[in-house]
């Protein structure tokens, strides 16, 4: 694809949390190192949705999520009866 994904530390109160923007005319994929893991993911996930991906493998989880079939984030837990 030839985007570059960087983690950076946004300054606090910069109200952003990343995305798919324009460098200095390279597309990349910012993520605020700030941020949770699951809004790393969602920042990653988000700016994914926006490339054009059918050319590309995209392991089958993933490419499920960025169709909108959520699946969840990290491990399944059973609930039992008592």
């Amino acid at each position: 694809l030839g985007v570059a994904v960087r983690f950076e530390a946004f300054e606090p109160g910069a109200g952003r949390r990343g995305g798919l923007c324009k460098v200095r005319g390279e597309t990349c994929i910012l993520v605020d190192t700030k941020g949770s893991v699951l809004e790393q993911v969602a920042t990653l996930e988000a700016a994914l949705r926006k490339l054009d991906l059918e050319s590309v493998f995209v392991p089958p989880l993933v490419r499920a999520r960025l169709e909108g079939q959520r699946r969840p984030v990290g491990p399944t837990v059973k609930k039992t009866r008592r």
